[in-house]
């Protein structure tokens, strides 16, 4: 399915866009699985992934993670506080000690639990 996904985005676009693919593959899909917190094993691993894109990734990458996947995942306070749930403490205190203190898009988003 993700092979096809991103055939389907570059045919559509020439190109990666990496806030628009991010946002389509990884934001959306993890914000409906924290919605029904029903596949664990699935939300771990797109924590992992976004976890591994901030912490290893070049500055566009995680512009990404904390622009296109965490300002949209902080727009429902209960897929937030579940997300704090399945990330790690390090990534955590990022969130709450640094973005949401820079991040003007998130002003207003109170820290995770």
């Amino acid at each position: 399915d993700g092979e096809e996904k991103l055939d389907e985005h570059l045919m559509d676009f020439g190109e990666v866009l990496l806030h628009i693919y991010a946002s389509d593959e990884v934001g959306n899909q993890l914000f409906d699985l924290l919605q029904k917190n029903e596949d664990i094993l699935l939300i771990e691993i797109y924590c992992k992934v976004i976890e591994l894109m901030w912490k290893y990734g070049t500055d566009e990458v995680v512009n990404e993670v904390d622009v296109t996947l965490l300002e949209r995942l902080s727009d429902d306070v209960i897929v937030w506080n579940r997300l704090g749930e399945y990330i790690s403490v390090e990534f955590k205190e990022y969130i709450n000690n640094d973005l949401l203190r820079t991040n003007v898009a998130m002003c207003g988003v109170l820290p995770m639990k």
